[in-house]
């Protein structure tokens, strides 16, 4: 997991938790570095700061651009940001914005659930929101608005980088998404892994975030995300699939309520990975699956090269339809199963006589012949 700059993901994730001020209330094993173990009641370690120098944090920019990881500028960025580096706001103000603007919320990684490294964005833009200046504070603040806007609808967090075995069962990321959306409780962190310490110390931008209005910020996205809220369930779906790290979730459904654990239908159907021979399943990484996903009348249809097509009814009438980052908290577009308005009422038809015929052999007065067929016409209805 290096980037292309001079540090490495790790570097930069262990310096956010110390930033933080991450403690594990018991002596743990280490998340990143194999056979080391972090005390518990002690800070956690820091990275090499060289991973979060500006050039560093460029290089992991550049590297996004060419086919790499998107989650490790925002990383990067925070730790540099958080620390008062100087000229690290500024490169994120004009990072971020370009997510915004052309790049997507997300960028490639849009929606992703992985178990890895779900939570790298969601508590980098916690941080900027906390440490960044007005202007990179407000867009991270928007980041965060979508994050939201996304688990409000019900439906569950997913998309690119997401078929990995077992993230088909409820995790921290659904935790966190049914607190922010007001339907759970703060999220627990026990067992002390790394992404529940993170997500704890980042709880008072989740309760600011949570008492913000509901906002569906306008930013560009990688892939359509479209929301589809029924009287049973809420469904997201993704057009197609655009980072070939790991392959995507099109299609997530899930039952409306607040208990964890609802039922949730996805597509692709788990189990998520590829078997061996002697059955463990394992993550795929690197192939692209061409996968894609489109709604025909009330069905999500998906297909892939590698994994079984499915379709997924879509929840049941009446249907509000809301795209991600539309700009809007209302629903776009018609909203299926909602009764049909009565046809309008037929007019009077003007008199025949007074249509006017236009060929090739009269165009000079074709124009003065409409006008006047159409005075014609006017008199003969309302002047009966």
């Amino acid at each position: 997991m290096t980037t292309d700059g001079t540090g490495s993901v790790q570097n930069n994730v262990s310096s956010l938790a110390t930033w933080l001020g991450v403690r594990p209330p018991r002596r743990i094993p280490h998340p990143t570095l194999p056979g080391q173990w972090i005390e518990g009641g002690k800070l956690w370690p820091a990275g090499d700061p060289a991973a979060y120098s500006n050039a560093a944090i460029q290089g992991d920019m550049d590297g996004a651009l060419r086919g790499g990881s998107w989650n490790y500028a925002i990383v990067a960025g925070a730790n540099a940001v958080a620390r008062g580096q100087a000229g690290a706001d500024s490169l994120m103000l004009a990072w971020i914005g370009r997510m915004k603007a052309e790049l997507g919320w997300m960028g490639k990684e849009v929606g992703s659930r992985d178990g890895g490294y779900w939570y790298f964005f969601l508590v980098s833009a916690a941080v900027l929101a906390r440490k960044g200046s007005p202007a990179l504070a407000a867009l991270a603040w928007e980041w965060l608005d979508l994050w939201r806007f996304w688990v409000s609808t019900g439906a569950p967090m997913c998309g690119e980088r997401s078929v990995l075995p077992g993230l088909d069962a409820w995790t921290i990321c659904d935790e966190t998404g049914e607190f922010v959306a007001g339907r759970g409780p703060v999220p627990s962190a026990s067992p002390p892994t790394l992404d529940r310490l993170l997500v704890a110390a980042i709880v008072p931008e989740l309760i600011a975030l949570k008492a913000r209005p509901l906002a569906n910020q306008e930013w560009a996205l990688a892939t359509p995300v479209t929301f589809y809220v029924g009287s049973d369930a809420a469904m997201v779906t993704l057009d197609r699939g655009v980072d070939a790290n790991t392959l995507p979730v099109l299609v997530g459904k899930r039952a409306l309520g607040s208990a964890p654990n609802r039922a949730t239908t996805w597509a692709p159907a788990p189990p998520w990975g590829a078997a061996d021979k002697s059955g463990q399943v394992h993550r795929i990484r690197e192939v692209d699956d061409h996968a894609v996903e489109v709604v025909e009348g009330t069905v999500a249809h998906y297909t892939s090269t590698i994994f079984k097509s499915v379709d997924v009814p879509l929840p049941a009438p009446p249907l509000k339809v809301y795209h991600l980052g539309s700009g809007s908290v209302e629903p776009n577009g018609a909203v299926v199963g909602a009764p049909s308005p009565p046809p309008a009422a037929a007019g009077p038809l003007p008199p025949a006589q007074h249509v006017v015929s236009v060929t090739p052999a009269h165009h000079s007065g074709c124009l003065l012949g409409v006008i006047a067929a159409a005075i014609w016409s006017l008199v003969a209805v309302f002047g009966s």
